[in-house]
C-alpha cells in the first residue's frame, strides 16, 4: 500500500527577498542565560507547515519557544541544553526565514534565513519499518520505564542522500490494548526526531532516515506484568493524514501481530539503591589496571522481609558494570553479601568488591530481588525517584598504570674508566597497586643513563638496562645497574622508568615529580682506562745461560683498575716478555707472549722463560702490557708509574763458551811422543 501526501519542493521567488522577515528586538533587560542558535535539520519543508525540525546550539533552557519567520511553532519540545525539537507553523509564503530561540527570561538568538518554505509537490511514502524487537523485558522494578522506539523512513525525492528529509514527520507510541487491526487512535503518541540516514534496500543507497524517540511505560502497581505494544506512524502533509509503522513495514499495513511487545514486570523488592542510607551524588571511581577495586555497598527494602534482624529471608543482592549505554540486564554481576541492618532497622545493607575489568570506562550499580523474582536495579538516588537511569550510576574509570615516582637512589657522585664497566647506581621506583607487593613489579623498566649535563631525553645519552634489586619497604622496587665508563672528562648520569612498554619516566636525584633539573643529575668524573702499573719482579731479573739455552722465568706483576682486581685473569690484557741488544729502543725487540700464574691482591701475574739469543752478549729485558688496543705500557724493575727506564730493565747476558782450563788425564808409556790424540787431554769449560 502507498500513501500519498501533499508536501512541499523548494522554489526561489527572489521578489520575496526584497521584503526581510523582521528582526525580533532583544530584551536589554531579560533574566538567565542568553540561548545560542548554531543549526537546524532539515532546512527546508512544506509551506503547509507540520515539518518536525531539531535546532542545535547551546545554552537552550526549558521552557524556551522557537518561531519560524515569527510565527510560534506549533509545537517545541525541550531535549536537552544543546537541543530543541519544534513543527513549524504555515508559512506565509514560499522562500527563506529566519529561525528565532528565545529563553525563558527574554534571550533570544536568531539564525538568518535557515529554514526555507518550499512549493506544495505530491510525494509518496515507499516504505517505514518499526525496528524494535518482536519481544522485549524490562525487569528493572522502575516505577516508569523509558524505553525508545525506532522507526526508518523511505520516501523517494526525500529522504535519500544525507541528512533529514524535508516534510517528514514521525511519532512513536505506545497502547496496552489493540485490536485485531490497530488504528492510530489505539495509541499515546509522542514526537520522534531524525538521528541520521541508513541503508535502503541496496547497501550503500541512504534512501532511508532514522527517526527515534523514547515512551514512557508505567510499571504494574497490581498483578505480576503489564505487556505494552509499541509502534510509529509518519505523515507527510504536517500531520493530516498518518500512516501506521510496524515491524514487516508499512507497504501491506498494520497489524498487531507485527508491532513490538514490551512486557513490564513488577519488581520483586520494594525500594533499592546504589550507596549508603544518605543519598549521594553518583559514586565516581577511578582504578588502575590489576589494582582491586573498593567495598561499595547497596541498600534494600521488601516489605515484612528486610524489616527483621539480620539478613531478610529470600533477599539477594549483586554488583555489576557494564558499557556505557548498554542494558544493565546484560552486564557482569558478582554476588554481594549481607553486611548490616540500616534505615533504623527497615533495610539490609549488601556489600561487595567492584571488580576490576581492565581499561576502559564503566557503569556500575547494584541490583536486588526476593525470592528469585525479577531482579531491582538500582542507582544512587533510589528505585522509588525515577527507576534506574544511567546517568544516576556508578562510573568505573580503569587506567592503564603508569609511573608515579622515581628517583636516582645512590650515589650522587661516581668515577668510572674508559670503556670498563662502573660502579652499581641505585634507582628507585613507585607504581601504586604493583610495587607495593613483594619482588619486581611486573612489566616495569628501569635503565641507567649517561649522557652531557642536559636533558635526558636526548639522543646524546646512552642507557643500560638495570635489574630488580631489592623492595625498598616504603612501598617502592630498587634497581641497580653498571654501564660503561665514557670518554674522559666530565658527564650526568640518572635513571629511567617505564611500564608495560610505555613513555619513559626520567628520574633524577630529588625525583621526578619536578623533572629533570641539571644541578640534580648524577655527576661522573670518567678517566681514560689503562694500565694503573706494572713491575718487573726481582726475582731472576738478571740471567747468564749459555748461547741457545732456557732462561728461568721472568716474572712480572700487573695492575689494572676493575680489570685484575677481580679472581682470575683480567681482559682484555695483552702481557708480552721481550730482550733487545743495550741501548736500542724496546719497541725494535722480540717479544713473546707471557703466562698468566695467578692473582696477587688485586693484580695478576705473569711469568715466561725465553730460549736465549745464539750470539754471545748482554741483552736488556723488559714487560710490556697493553689493554685492549690501546698503547703497549712498558714495565721495568720499579714499576711503570715513572715511565720506562733502561737503567731499570732485567738482563741477559748469553756465555760465549770458551775453555777456561784444561788438564792431563794420561799418557801411554812408550819412547816415542804421541799425537795429540793420543795424550788424552780432556778440556774443562
Amino acid at each position: 500500500m502507498n500513501f500519498r501526501f501533499v508536501v512541499v519542493s523548494a522554489v526561489a521567488v527572489s521578489v520575496l527577498s526584497a521584503c526581510p522577515e523582521p528582526m525580533p528586538s532583544k530584551p536589554d533587560g531579560g533574566t538567565g542565560v542568553a540561548p545560542v542558535v548554531t543549526s537546524i535539520a532539515p532546512t527546508s519543508g512544506a509551506l503547509a507547515g507540520g515539518t518536525t525540525v531539531t535546532i542545535n546550539g547551546t545554552s537552550f533552557v526549558a521552557g524556551a519557544t522557537v518561531t519560524f519567520g515569527g510565527t510560534p511553532a506549533t509545537a517545541t519540545t525541550f531535549d536537552t541544553d544543546r537541543k530543541l525539537t519544534a513543527i513549524t507553523p504555515a508559512g506565509a509564503s514560499v522562500g527563506a526565514v529566519n529561525v528565532t530561540v528565545t529563553n525563558p527570561g527574554g534571550k533570544a538568538s536568531t539564525l538568518a534565513n535557515a529554514f526555507t518554505y518550499e512549493m506544495t509537490v505530491v510525494r509518496t511514502l515507499r516504505e517505514a519499518v518499526l525496528r524494535n524487537p518482536a519481544d522485549s523485558t524490562d525487569s528493572s522494578g522502575a516505577a516508569m520505564v523509558m524505553v525508545p522506539v525506532i522507526a526508518h523512513i523511505d520516501v523517494p525525492g526525500s529522504t535519500n542522500g544525507a541528512g533529514a528529509g524535508s516534510g517528514v514527520r514521525v511519532e512513536v507510541g505506545f497502547s496496552t490494548t489493540v485490536g485485531a487491526t490497530p488504528t492510530s487512535n489505539d495509541f499515546t503518541w509522542t514526537a520522534a526526531t531524525y538521528v541520521g540516514d541508513v541503508d535502503g534496500p541496496a547497501t550503500g543507497d541512504l534512501a532511508r532516515d532514522s527517526y527515534s524517540g523514547n515512551v514512557s511505560l508505567a510499571a504494574p502497581t497490581t498483578g505480576s506484568q503489564v505487556i505494552y505494544f509499541l509502534a510509529a506512524r509518519v505523515s507527510l502533509d504536517g500531520g493530516q493524514s498518518w500512516a501506521l509503522i510496524d515491524r514487516d513495514g508499512s507497504a501491506n499495513g498494520a497489524l498487531t501481530t507485527e508491532l513490538s511487545r514490551m512486557t513490564v514486570l513488577q519488581a520483586s523488592v520494594e525500594w533499592c539503591k546504589l550507596g549508603g542510607e544518605v543519598v549521594a551524588a553518583p559514586p565516581s571511581i577511578n582504578l588502575r589496571v590489576g589494582a582491586m577495586g573498593p567495598v561499595v555497598y547497596g541498600q534494600v527494602y521488601k516489605t515484612g522481609v528486610t524489616n527483621s534482624a539480620g539478613a531478610g529471608t529470600g533477599i539477594k543482592g549483586a554488583i555489576g558494570y557494564g558499557a556505557v549505554g548498554t542494558d544493565p540486564s546484560t552486564w557482569t554481576w558478582t554476588d554481594a553479601t549481607f553486611n548490616v541492618d540500616t534505615g533504623s532497622g527497615a533495610n539490609d545493607e549488601f556489600q561487595a568488591v567492584l571488580p576490576n575489568p581492565g581499561s576502559g570506562t564503566y557503569k556500575f550499580a547494584f541490583r536486588f530481588n526476593h525470592s528469585d523474582g525479577p531482579w531491582s536495579y538500582c542507582d544512587a538516588d533510589g528505585l522509588a525517584n525515577n527507576g534506574f537511569t544511567e546517568d544516576q550510576a556508578g562510573t568505573l574509570t580503569v587506567t592503564a598504570p603508569t609511573i608515579d615516582s622515581c628517583v636516582l637512589q645512590f650515589p650522587d657522585t661516581l668515577t668510572s674508566k674508559e670503556g670498563r664497566q662502573s660502579a652499581n647506581v641505585y634507582g628507585r621506583v613507585f607504581v601504586q597497586g604493583l610495587t607495593e607487593a613483594m619482588g619486581a613489579g611486573a612489566g616495569i623498566e628501569g635503565e641507567v643513563g649517561v649522557g652531557p649535563n642536559q636533558d635526558p631525553t636526548t639522543a646524546a645519552w646512552v642507557w643500560t638496562a638495570g635489574t630488580f634489586n631489592i623492595d625498598d619497604g616504603s612501598g617502592g622496587d630498587e634497581y641497580q645497574a653498571r654501564f660503561t665508563g665514557p670518554m674522559p672528562g666530565n658527564s650526568s648520569y640518572a635513571y629511567r622508568f617505564r611500564l608495560s612498554g610505555g613513555p619513559w619516566t626520567y628520574c633524577d636525584r630529588d625525583g621526578s615529580m619536578n623533572g629533570v633539573q641539571p644541578a640534580q643529575l648524577g655527576a661522573l668524573t670518567a678517566s681514560a682506562f689503562d694500565v694503573d702499573n706494572c713491575v718487573f719482579e726481582a726475582t731472576n731479573f738478571a740471567q747468564t745461560v749459555l748461547p741457545s739455552a732456557m732462561t728461568q722465568p721472568y716474572r712480572a706483576t700487573v695492575l689494572v683498575e676493575t680489570l685484575t682486581d677481580s679472581a682470575g685473569q683480567g681482559t682484555p690484557l695483552t702481557v708480552q716478555l721481550g730482550y733487545g741488544a743495550q741501548g736500542t729502543m724496546p719497541s725494535t725487540w722480540t717479544w713473546a707472549a707471557a703466562n698468566y700464574i695467578g692473582d696477587s691482591t688485586t693484580a695478576d701475574r705473569y711469568e715466561l722463560a725465553i730460549a736465549a739469543p745464539a750470539a754471545p752478549a748482554t741483552y736488556e729485558v723488559a714487560y710490556r702490557v697493553q689493554v685492549g688496543t690501546r698503547p703497549f705500557v712498558y714495565c721495568d724493575r720499579d714499576g711503570s708509574q715513572n715511565g720506562f727506564t733502561q737503567s731499570q730493565a732485567g738482563s741477559l747476558t748469553v756465555s760465549a763458551g770458551l775453555i777456561s782450563a784444561c788438564r792431563l788425564t794420561s799418557v801411554q808409556s812408550t819412547g816415542s811422543m804421541p799425537s795429540g790424540d793420543a795424550l788424552g787431554l780432556r778440556a774443562v769449560t
